[in-house]
């Protein structure tokens, strides 16, 4: 990840209390920059074959606060040999990592955390492409002397076309009471691959986490309540989702560049339907996963790997 090298004493000053004021998110507001990388943050900003993908930027445009937002845009480039790649725009607290052997990508590590927030908060501008989504994740993670346990996460799906900044929520949902050691945010441009979903833009400013207790919680239902159980996996899943009426539903999982990997139709009944996914092919990795019927779709991400 890339950070200024020269930083004045006032600038660091400003830096660090701003870190204090964003409850625990370097650089919340998005306003300190090296080139087209927020500090911290890390990107899908990559070059494939010699050819560039810049798919985040600082935007000076009516940001929400500050002095800039990020810009997130998906981005569709040809590439000798391959042929159309399209890339997601990425933001990761962690570091995003890209195989050009099978043009796959894993977002891994975080920033030291050691908090238990209820909810992610922050505002948003996004420009869809067809029936594309942006995605909002957060994770929370404890190490347990073996490997790094999930404890607390959060999953946001945003569809709507709005040129004016309205503010998101992410409720996080807590597995253990244990205290976490990291975290990782996420936010993408585009949760799946379509045609012509190179040109979604999402616009993210002024990120900050809701500490206030919550006396009663209402689950937020969705048009299929997808998932997906366990997730990480290595060997199968179970996917469910609540069909809205019988009949045949698309199953079709992508890599996190938006290349597909799998399609399965499913005979759905009316009501609650589990399908076990074995997993023969995947390498370890984040792929997101949608299920259609021709006009319901709901899109999530899912985990290979411990």
């Amino acid at each position: 990840m890339m950070k200024n090298k020269i930083l004045t004493v006032f600038t660091l000053c400003v830096l660090l209390t701003s870190l204090v004021n964003a409850q625990h998110i370097p650089n919340n507001e998005f306003n300190y920059w090296s080139g087209s990388q927020p500090l911290y943050w890390d990107t899908s900003n990559e070059t494939i074959n010699g050819v560039s993908f810049t798919t985040v930027n600082p935007d000076s445009v009516k940001p929400n606060s500050g002095n800039f937002s990020a810009r997130i845009k998906s981005e569709t480039h040809f590439i000798d040999g391959i042929g159309n790649i399209t890339m997601p725009g990425l933001l990761t607290l962690g570091s995003f990592n890209l195989d050009l052997t099978t043009y796959s990508a894993t977002i891994e590590g975080g920033t030291p955390f050691s908090y238990r927030p209820k909810k992610l908060k922050g505002f948003y501008k996004y420009k869809t492409s067809s029936y594309d989504e942006a995605l909002i994740k957060v994770d929370l993670k404890k190490w347990d002397g073996n490997e790094s346990v999930k404890i607390g996460s959060g999953t946001l799906s945003i569809s709507d076309t709005t040129y004016e900044w309205n503010q998101f929520e992410v409720l996080i949902e807590w597995y253990y009471s244990y205290t976490p050691d990291t975290l990782n945010i996420v936010i993408m441009s585009s949760s799946f691959h379509i045609s012509g979903c190179h040109e979604s833009t999402l616009w993210i400013d002024n990120i900050y986490f809701d500490y206030t207790p919550q006396s009663i919680t209402t689950p937020q239902l969705t048009d299929l309540s997808l998932g997906n159980f366990p997730n990480p996996f290595t060997d199968y899943t179970n996917i469910f989702f609540n069909a809205q009426e019988k009949g045949n539903y698309e199953l079709v999982i992508t890599n996190i560049i938006g290349v597909e990997v799998y399609r399965q139709t499913i005979q759905a009944e009316k009501g609650e339907n589990n399908f076990v996914f074995q997993n023969n092919s995947l390498s370890e990795g984040i792929y997101m996963y949608h299920i259609s019927n021709g006009y319901l779709r709901e899109t999530k991400a899912m985990i290979v790997g411990h």
